[in-house]
């Protein structure tokens, strides 16, 4: 009957305490071997009992161990047939030494391509910037070309410039849509008519909206009309939706009319 025969793997894992063979794993500080099965660990029974009772030999699957296995065996032979002539002379032995005689009092493990993964540490050394692999050091690490390192630092330059450029920008678009800001509040919060003798005008409620709808646009686009020479605050509002047919105010549309102070700033809206 042959031997059965199981492919094994044996490494050492990175804690010294730890010996993984195959599936399984044997914890030093423990004393306890564990099955691993992808995600299911299962901690083994001991095999301290199992060696007491029968000894393990491991068998490795080599032609040239065969050979002198099977040379020891021969001369185990020759070594039992030279003792049977003794026994012989003494008298014959019981059955059931016979049978301890040639009982197999081990168990046998055969591996065949077994192979051992072993693990070195890989530190960096900050003296020379170099890898230390086995306490051996390596090459340090190359040194790009001086042309690539130009190109390199060309773009580093290129974008810091441009991203101090945009930071400056974006505080000076906020710092002048605040003041804008507060120029169109001083000017909107007075504008409330206090007496009938007051210094008023009449506007399009559609168009005073719209003029207040600045503050609700992007501030970048209110800093870009400045650029252009054209200022929002300084313009004129147009009030057709309540003019007739005759250029005068049309009654009809007093629902749209706002009556507001004129307000003694230059920067005021102005009527059309």
């Amino acid at each position: 009957m042959g031997t059965t025969r199981h492919k094994c793997m044996t490494k050492r894992s990175a804690s010294p305490s730890i010996l993984r063979q195959g599936g399984a794993e044997l914890e030093y500080r423990n004393n306890s071997w564990f099955q691993f099965n992808d995600e299911n660990i299962t901690k083994m029974k001991s095999l301290s009992e199992t060696s007491k009772r029968k000894p393990i030999v491991i068998d490795v699957d080599d032609s040239d161990e065969k050979a002198l296995s099977r040379k020891n065996r021969m001369d185990a032979r020759k070594r039992r047939r030279v003792e049977s002539d003794e026994e012989n002379a003494s008298g014959p032995l019981p059955s059931n030494d016979k049978k301890a005689i040639s009982r197999t009092d081990y168990r046998t493990i055969s591996s065949k391509d077994a192979y051992m993964l072993i693990y070195a540490r890989k530190v960096s050394d900050p003296m020379n910037d170099s890898l230390v692999r086995g306490g051996q050091p390596s090459h340090a690490i190359p040194v790009p070309p001086s042309n690539a390192l130009a190109v390199v630092a060309s773009l580093n330059a290129a974008h810091d410039e441009a991203c101090d450029s945009y930071a400056k920008k974006q505080s000076w678009i906020k710092a002048r849509f605040q003041e804008r800001r507060r120029k169109v509040m001083s000017i909107y919060e007075r504008w409330n008519v206090e007496s009938v003798d007051a210094d008023c005008f009449l506007v399009s409620r559609q168009a005073l909206s719209a003029w207040l709808s600045q503050l609700k646009e992007k501030s970048a686009n209110i800093i870009a009309q400045e650029e252009r020479g054209q200022d929002p605050l300084v313009q004129h509002l147009l009030c057709n939706d309540i003019i007739c047919i005759h250029g005068e105010i049309n009654p009809n549309k007093s629902g749209n009319i706002k009556r507001i102070r004129r307000v003694r700033t230059r920067n005021r809206p102005s009527d059309d």
